[in-house]
């Protein structure tokens, strides 16, 4: 069994850089993961990814070392602990309103005596049954990462809250929903969400917890880790995908070239 790459760097105060994949296909997470990337965020929130699907997406970050952060949706609490059957890493639990909510998630995703998952040492997470169950358990438990996301009204005031809640290793903030939900301006290196990051990163310090948010860059990015963050979320698939569209299109304009975004025929 593998232990985490996320765990490891962020016990030695190292940031961690995780990228976003959306296409649920397994040669997306093989390419990343042979870069070196330390994480790959794989979204169960908002694509219609089957478990078929998530298993081999899993299964290739395994493959290439690379640990996978799995977002499962609000309260989905078996749906979580399937994922971390199947070989992910950590999870990722969006739309957190409430310390007692992220600390039911906890309680779901850990073996006993910290929780209440059940156990199978016959799944991809266990090697398919070789170690003990006990090592299983013991390293499952030590392993597995955590990360509460603070995106709503609710979880910003109860962040210090959420951040006390054992098993919990990470705060990541989500600044698009929590500009919706706060109705303010979604920029994160300007107040009035700023100061919502400031807030967070206050209550992670307090309780020794790690935290993050997305990067919008590699100079925003160092401000970030200048504020004590040690989770940098920069980069997806469909982003790349379109960014180099775009340029190849730039390029061959130039050629004479039209398309239908310009409005040719």
């Amino acid at each position: 069994m593998r232990n985490s790459i996320v765990k490891e760097k962020i016990s030695k105060g190292l940031a961690v850089h995780c990228f976003k994949s959306n296409i649920p296909h397994c040669m997306m997470p093989e390419l990343i993961g042979l870069q070196g990337i330390d994480c790959l965020w794989l979204d169960f929130e908002h694509l219609p990814t089957s478990l078929q699907t998530a298993f081999s997406l899993v299964q290739a970050c395994r493959g290439t070392n690379m640990d996978s952060l799995l977002r499962v949706g609000n309260r989905e609490f078996t749906h979580a602990t399937r994922m971390l059957d199947l070989g992910g890493t950590g999870i990722m639990y969006p739309r957190a309103r409430s310390a007692g909510e992220v600390a039911e998630l906890v309680k779901h995703v850990r073996f006993p005596p910290l929780g209440i998952r059940g156990v199978d040492p016959g799944v991809p997470a266990g090697n398919y049954g070789a170690v003990s169950t006990q090592q299983y358990i013991d390293w499952a438990n030590e392993q597995t990462f955590l990360m509460a996301q603070i995106e709503t009204k609710h979880a910003l005031e109860q962040v210090d809250e959420i951040a006390a809640v054992p098993g919990v290793d990470i705060l990541f903030i989500g600044p698009c929903d929590l500009s919706v939900e706060l109705n303010i301006p979604m920029n994160p290196r300007e107040n009035p969400m700023l100061d919502c990051i400031k807030t967070v990163a206050q209550a992670a310090k307090r309780h020794n917890k790690a935290w993050g948010i997305p990067a919008s860059s590699p100079e925003h990015a160092k401000e970030l880790l200048e504020m004590g963050a040690l989770f940098i979320s920069h980069g997806s698939d469909t982003s790349f995908l379109r960014r180099a569209i775009l340029e190849i299109q730039d390029a061959f304009r130039k050629s004479g070239i039209t398309y239908r975004s310009d409005g040719a025929s």
